[in-house]
């Protein structure tokens, strides 16, 4: 699958601090992550993005729920693809689905 997104991560914006899940294309669970929100935790989290890609960042897809600010700008300098992903529209899909949406606690599992 050379041309299509061989990873996927989900971002949990926070103000202080971010947390990563890395899954594959099947959906396991690769890596988890804190990230602080500063610059040189920025520039780590992409040195450590492209290793799990083998420095090919157009096969990773990130979604985070906001569409602008540091982190955002950050993945998209470095050619990451980013998804903004609304938090109020994934609710309604699960309404309209009668799937309930996920909630997260400070005890739920990362991804």
């Amino acid at each position: 699958m050379p041309d299509a997104m061989q990873w996927l991560v989900g971002i949990d914006w926070g103000s202080e601090k971010h947390r990563l899940c890395v899954v594959d294309a099947d959906g396991n669970i690769l890596h988890q992550k804190w990230v602080e929100h500063s610059g040189s935790a920025l520039a780590e989290m992409v040195d450590w993005l492209r290793q799990i890609t083998g420095d090919a960042p157009e096969r990773l897809a990130v979604g985070i729920e906001i569409p602008r600010g540091a982190i955002v700008e950050t993945l998209v300098e470095n050619r990451f693809s980013v998804f903004s992903i609304n938090p109020k529209q994934l609710d309604r899909f699960a309404t309209v689905t009668h799937r309930p949406a996920p909630r997260m606690t400070s005890a739920t599992p990362m991804c």
